[in-house]
């Protein structure tokens, strides 16, 4: 996880298009009284800081020369067309905090029926859940057992035991792995041609 240095804006200063126009990204930086602090970060700081959160989606943004904080990324604005980050509003939260979070899934061991079924594939149909919990309880992934799955079964969201403090949010009947027998197309094995019958020779 990178750190994101910002530099806070002082009233009166540069506005948001000349920010833009210097190569910075104007930023809305959300203390935990709610109040918004209102900074700037290099358009290249803020691209790294955003491809490298954390698993719960927190980035480290560091005020100046303060000691740097979390905090999670509640709004990207963008330019569709010039590809370009226009703004970005940051939260700031603690360890005991309540967020919504993405958890990613993880799969722990293989389907024991594999041994004897050869033409059986086990899928991931979705790599997260949805979940809400203290930042200090959510866990990095969770590790889903897949070794007692059968043929066409599947393991849903609400299938999963979450740690203590943790609230399922993503649906419960989202499904998460299934396995299928596959397909395995027909070959014809006619491959006689129809030949047909020879004209009668000419008088």
């Amino acid at each position: 996880m990178s750190t994101l240095n910002v530099t806070p804006r002082i009233e009166g200063g540069a506005k948001a298009k000349q920010l833009r126009k210097e190569g910075s990204v104007p930023i809305s930086l959300i203390g935990r009284d709610h109040k918004p602090l209102l900074a700037s970060a290099s358009l290249v700081d803020v691209r790294k800081a955003l491809s490298h959160p954390d698993s719960h989606g927190r980035v480290n943004v560091q005020i100046g020369g303060e000691k740097a904080t979390k905090a999670v990324v509640k709004n990207v604005e963008h330019d569709a067309i010039k590809h370009l980050i226009l703004a970005v509003t940051l939260q700031v939260v603690a360890e005991d905090d309540m967020i919504k979070a993405d958890v990613p899934i993880t799969m722990h061991g293989t389907p024991a029926i594999l041994d004897s079924v050869s033409n059986a594939m086990l899928s991931q149909a979705a790599d997260h859940i949805k979940v809400r919990g203290k930042v200090s309880a959510l866990p990095d992934h969770i590790e889903v057992d897949v070794t007692n799955i059968e043929i066409g079964g599947n393991i849903s969201a609400g299938d999963i035991k979450l740690p203590d403090g943790v609230e399922l949010l993503s649906a419960p009947d989202t499904t998460l792995f299934v396995l299928n027998m596959l397909r395995v197309a027909a070959e014809s094995t006619d491959t006689a041609a129809e030949v047909a019958p020879a004209a009668a020779p000419a008088e």
